[in-house]
């Protein structure tokens, strides 16, 4: 099966703000911006992705939420938990240059991770936390004509080891972790 992301929803206090920010902060190309019925329609994503779309969505979009349940999605979007997008940079430094001289709030400075990864971290004007990730750096690989070399057959007893004397490692009996 083979599985891609076209869209996703960001819930978003106000259309013009977050337009404003995906479009000139991040460099984003608008997809949508339609009015069809009284309901407008917004969304954008990167330039390098034409098939992806961010669609824009007003905290109090969803008709059968209470005022207290709408009040509580916008205090969860104001402290940044509910949504978060991650994005691949290829400089992690640079993006955080351009996006602190924005003045996009800023959740983490550039740091590398554990694994490699060097990311940093923003809130969009909604409070959407926007993490910018940089591929860790590639692990060195052998000249190819030394992947390729044909490796020697194992010597026991001055000959080589016949196939059938090979023993296989030992497989677990026990539940395998993923």
């Amino acid at each position: 099966m083979s599985l891609e992301l076209t869209s996703c929803t960001l819930t978003v206090h106000d259309f013009d703000e977050a337009l404003g920010f995906y479009r000139d902060v991040l460099g984003f190309a608008v997809r949508d911006d339609v009015e069809r019925e009284g309901t407008r329609w917004v969304s954008a994503g990167p330039p390098s992705q034409p098939d992806v779309r961010i669609w824009f969505r007003p905290s109090g979009a969803d008709p059968r939420a209470s005022p207290g349940d709408r009040q509580a999605v916008d205090d969860l979007i104001a402290e940044g938990p509910l949504s978060r997008l991650i994005f691949r940079t290829d400089d992690c430094d640079a993006t955080f240059e351009r996006l602190e001289a924005a003045g996009a709030e800023v959740m983490q400075e550039p740091i590398t991770q554990p694994d490699g990864v060097r990311d940093c971290a923003f809130l969009d004007p909604s409070g959407n936390l926007l993490r910018f990730a940089q591929a860790r750096p590639a692990i060195h690989q052998p000249p190819e004509d030394l992947r390729r070399r044909p490796q020697p057959e194992p010597v026991v007893d001055g000959g080589p080891r016949a196939v059938s004397d090979r023993q296989s490692p030992p497989r677990s009996a026990g539940p395998r972790s993923i």
